[in-house]
């Protein structure tokens, strides 16, 4: 197994993030600094349960949950792999139909359902099939032009930022709050590929947990606080309003950064939506280690991509009620599976002599 630097690996958690961010649809009465609170407070909590995920890399010497899972019991290991492999091909469907509904949003009148999901998926499976530290180099070379991209779109924007944008004026303060840290949460399905991914991990997990962490805190607080300073109630309107920040910046050189987005965006769902496939042929490698990695990596690329291309096509996509359930089951993928997995007692014990018995 070819091991990633701590630096990729937070890499590929940026893409990730990007491109949730980036396909990011607020309800009609989203406050800004409520939404930013939430996010924080989120990224508070997810510090505290993803304690147990670093501990158990320390303490198997990096080995994956669900392999330590299977030295539990191999009824235990079965049963891990087969909830991160549903919860890893949820991923790969809302990436791959997140995808298709932006471009069927942005670009409707030249759009073809099943050529972009055909042609995405393929792309997909490839990028996955080169293995992780291939996409992990492509993901560090990603990641920088998506941030330093980001940057150059906010500052296209001088002189039309409003600060007033930014107060508490709403009503059910708390509520609001506490909507926001669940839907946070829900949008936080780059933990649990986290935690599959660890394996792959040289060294160092809680500096790169906590780097990415970090990481995640500086560019949210910045993409929301530049969306609410620039479009002001129009983030509301807009379907879309990371696509809508970059459709009306500009500068002396670019009248419009419509296209550089769109670059980011499709690099960020690639990297996603390929190391979810990966992800997921580690599960089914765990379930049938005997069978061709390759066809665990077409055959949820088919199921998924046919299901987005009905639902798209029958104007059924709604991004946000497939995600809203999602939360609960993300925090006990990074934090009660791996805390359950480390206390209980593995079914290998150490003889006198030094070997297993």
């Amino acid at each position: 197994m070819k091991k990633i630097t701590p630096v990729q690996m937070v890499s590929i958690l940026i893409c990730c993030l990007f491109y949730t961010l980036m396909t990011y649809i607020p309800p009609q009465n989203d406050n800004a600094v409520l939404l930013l609170c939430s996010k924080l407070l989120t990224l508070g909590i997810q510090c505290v349960l993803l304690i147990p995920l670093i501990k158990l890399y320390a303490k198997t010497n990096g080995k994956g949950i669900i392999e330590t899972a299977f030295a539990k019991s191999r009824t235990a290991g079965c049963a891990a792999a087969v909830i991160y492999l549903l919860f890893s091909i949820f991923i790969l469907f809302i990436t791959i139909g997140d995808f298709a509904f932006f471009l069927r949003y942005s670009f409707a009148s030249t759009y073809s359902e099943w050529s972009v999901v055909l042609v995405f998926s393929l792309a997909s499976v490839y990028v996955a099939s080169m293995g992780v530290s291939s996409g992990a180099r492509t993901a560090v070379v990603t990641a920088f032009i998506t941030v330093a991209g980001t940057l150059l779109v906010i500052t296209g924007f001088k002189g039309v930022i409003d600060f007033r944008a930014l107060n508490l004026a709403a009503e059910n303060r708390g509520e609001m709050l506490a909507d926001g840290i669940l839907s946070s949460f829900s949008r936080s399905d780059e933990l649990v590929l986290l935690a599959l991914l660890l394996p792959y991990l040289k060294s160092k997990p809680g500096k790169t947990v906590y780097s990415y962490i970090a990481a995640k805190a500086v560019l949210s607080t910045v993409i929301i606080i530049a969306i609410a300073v620039i479009l002001g109630d129009f983030a509301i309107d807009t379907k879309l309003p990371f696509f809508a920040l970059s459709a009306y910046s500009k500068n002396r050189i670019f009248e419009r950064f419509d296209a550089f987005f769109l670059m980011f965006w499709v690099m960020c769902a690639l990297i996603k939506a390929s190391v979810a496939l990966i992800c997921i042929s580690d599960c089914f490698r765990f379930l049938f280690p005997k069978t061709d990695k390759k066809l665990w990596l077409f055959l949820p690329a088919f199921f998924c991509g046919s299901a987005d291309i009905i639902l798209i096509m029958l104007d059924k996509w709604e991004v946000i009620s497939y995600k809203a359930f999602s939360n609960i089951l993300i925090v006990i993928l990074v934090a009660a599976l791996p805390l359950a997995v480390m206390l209980f007692r593995t079914r290998y014990t150490r003889s006198k002599t030094g070997g297993t018995k």
